[in-house]
Formats: structure tokens, sequence, C-alpha cells
């Protein structure tokens, strides 16, 4: 789990320091941008741990149109709180998730956090790039 932790307060110094207007800016074709990818790694996170995992009946957070990155990041830490929680509940990493994933499969919760640290690594690679494009920041 410290790896996972590793990872994502690495991609949240990506979104800090930013004005709302840059954390918009897309870059590629397909529309990523810093907002949408903290957005997005929010999902993630209620998705695999709580709904699949947890079996909660939840969805993705509500973002309204005058949502801040701010608001975004905070959503995004919290998800990680409760990530964390539910992980630590569970001391058995062969335990099968309460609902089937879209392939319609239990994974357990060692294939979850694989996925995680490796979903989470590759948009700290498109929030590192992203970022860089920005102003300049590299690094951690």
């Amino acid at each position: 789990m410290s790896f996972l932790d590793y990872l994502r307060d690495s991609v949240v110094t990506k979104f800090e320091g930013i004005d709302e207007q840059a954390c918009r800016r897309e870059f590629v074709a397909s529309g990523t941008s810093l907002y949408w990818l903290v957005t997005h790694m929010t999902a993630g996170e209620i998705n695999w741990f709580q709904r699949v995992f947890a079996g909660n009946d939840v969805g993705p957070p509500d973002a309204g149109p005058d949502d801040t990155m701010a608001l975004a990041v905070r959503r995004y830490r919290a998800a990680c709180r409760e990530s964390r929680a539910i992980v630590s509940s569970s001391a058995d990493l062969g335990h099968r998730s309460a609902r089937p994933d879209r392939r319609g499969e239990n994974p357990p919760l060692r294939w979850i956090l694989v996925h995680m640290i490796e979903e989470v690594a590759r948009h700290a690679g498109h929030a590192d790039i992203i970022r860089e494009q920005l102003d300049g920041c590299t690094g951690r």
C-alpha cells in the first residue's frame, strides 16, 4: 500500500499551484488535462475500492460546471483515504471483490492493488508531461 500512496502523493503535487485555466488546458486530442486526470483518478479509486471490492452502491462524484481544481483534489484525497480504510479492513490479499468487474470476474484485492499501482503510475506520467508543458515544472 505504501508504494500506491507514494504514487498518489506524487501525482497530487502535479495538481497543486496551478491556476484554474491552466489545469483545464488540453494538450492532446483526447482532451486530457490535469483537471480531467484528477477527476478520472477519483472515479477509479471509487470504482475499484468502494464499488467493486467493498460492494457499495456508489458512483463517481458529481462535478458541476463551477467545480475547481482544489475541490477536485480534495475529492481525490478523500477517495484515497476511503480506499486505504477499505484495504486496511481486509488483511487477506486473496479476498475477492464483492462485485464483479467489467469482465464479469471478482478480482482479489491483490489484483486490484496492482492494477491501481499501474493506473496511478501511468497517470502520474501523464501529469508530469502536462505540467512540464504548462509551466516547466519537473520532478516529483
